[in-house]
């Protein structure tokens, strides 16, 4: 049988890994908001830490910033009630010593909910970038990493053509591909 997992880095031997370059999207977002001139920047992800790309994008993120004061994690169980949550965190960026002027967000729901209730209370002072490029983030003006959903196919298809033709020589690999700056 053919394997190859989508959006998941574990290294097993029995199937291939296809996935976004999350160290990448964290970079070339972080680096953006320092060349806009952000000096407190802040990180908001999922909870879920089970999730791979949640994993490495918060542990990036850490890595380039080197504390986790900025950092706050929203409860996966919140997905479908984002415009609320997103009203409860901004009161907490009010909070002295959390207070930032760049928020990196690891997911694109999370991005566009937040982007919309700082422009809903008039907030305009903080930068917001996220991974992923929705429809909606081009008319909110949210700097995005966008997934390249063509390469990430065509390696998943290339995997599996792999594993068929090359059967006994074949080694599972994970496979990283980069995307997007899409700069707003």
């Amino acid at each position: 049988m053919n394997m190859v997992f989508f959006d998941v880095a574990i290294p097993m031997p029995y199937a291939d890994c296809v996935l976004l370059d999350n160290c990448d999207a964290i970079t070339a977002l972080y680096d953006y908001l320092q060349n806009k001139g952000a000096k407190k920047i802040g990180y908001i992800g999922w909870d879920n830490l089970n999730l791979t790309s949640v994993k490495e994008r918060e542990n990036r993120f850490i890595e380039l910033h080197g504390d986790v004061d900025n950092l706050i994690r929203i409860p996966w169980s919140d997905k479908n009630s984002l415009p609320g949550t997103m009203e409860k965190f901004i009161n907490k960026l009010k909070t002295p010593g959390i207070e930032s002027d760049g928020i990196i967000c690891g997911d694109g729901e999370i991005g566009i909910a937040l982007k919309k209730e700082l422009l809903k209370q008039g907030i305009k002072n903080i930068d917001i970038v996220c991974v992923d490029d929705f429809p909606e983030a081009e008319s909110l003006s949210l700097t995005t990493y966008m997934q390249d959903l063509d390469k990430l196919a065509r390696r998943v298809y290339d995997c599996l053509h792999e594993q068929n033709v090359k059967s006994v020589k074949w080694k599972a690999f994970i496979y990283r591909i980069k995307g997007r700056l899409i700069k707003r």
